[in-house]
């Protein structure tokens, strides 16, 4: 199925995921019960929108992928989808266990110039997945900086059924981090599922993580 790419302006709506978007983020019409928690096999296709730290490091990776799997695995064969912003780190590991498992992937990429915002070590992995995504939903914003990404973070959380998020539990290390994103989605009635290895330390990365 080739890519769908949508370029989301102040003006204008995108239908993605089983959810009509305005691209002011001041409503979103949900088409099936996103609120009233997932169901997998009900009416409407399961959609999983995943936040999370960058900078994990391999154990890190290696166990946010086990855990994103036997959360996803009762969805596999049902035509869910998966949303995310295609960062390094949980964005990335948890969006190859969605395709590994048959789901569609829908990428949200916050402004312009956002490839270039990741490490060079990860552009290879983000033109990949970008290539693989059923859509791919651009917001009309110039820069990526702390506004665009948490704007791309309520599109997400508003798209989706439930929330997996990669998080240490800690307050985010500027604006539009994990901690708000999560907060954003429980104040959404978003059920969050919490992935984070006991005991685990992050490494430092750029502020937004």
């Amino acid at each position: 199925m080739p890519t769908r790419s949508l370029r989301v302006g102040w003006c204008a709506r995108a239908r993605f995921g089983g959810v009509v978007l305005d691209a002011d983020l001041e409503r979103h019409e949900p088409v099936h019960g996103a609120a009233g928690g997932v169901a997998a096999g009900g009416g409407g296709t399961v959609v999983v929108g995943v936040t999370g730290h960058r900078g994990l490091l391999g154990e890190q990776a290696r166990y946010v992928a086990a855990q994103a799997r036997r959360l996803l695995a009762p969805l596999a064969g049902t035509g869910f989808a998966g949303i995310t912003c295609l960062a390094e780190g949980a964005d990335t590991v948890v969006a190859d266990v969605i395709l590994a498992l048959g789901g569609r992937l829908i990428s949200v990429i916050p402004a312009d110039g956002y490839r270039d915002f990741q490490p060079p070590a990860h552009r290879r992995d983000f033109d990949r997945l970008l290539r693989r995504s059923a859509e791919v939903v651009r917001q009309d914003r110039p820069t990526p900086d702390p506004a665009s990404l948490m704007a791309a973070s309520r599109v997400l959380v508003d798209a989706s059924d439930q929330i997996i998020a990669v998080w240490d539990g800690l307050p985010a290390r500027g604006w539009g981090g994990t901690a708000d994103v999560v907060e954003y989605a429980r104040e959404q009635h978003r059920p969050v599922q919490i992935i984070w290895p006991a005991g685990a330390v992050r490494r430092p990365t750029r502020p937004g993580a």
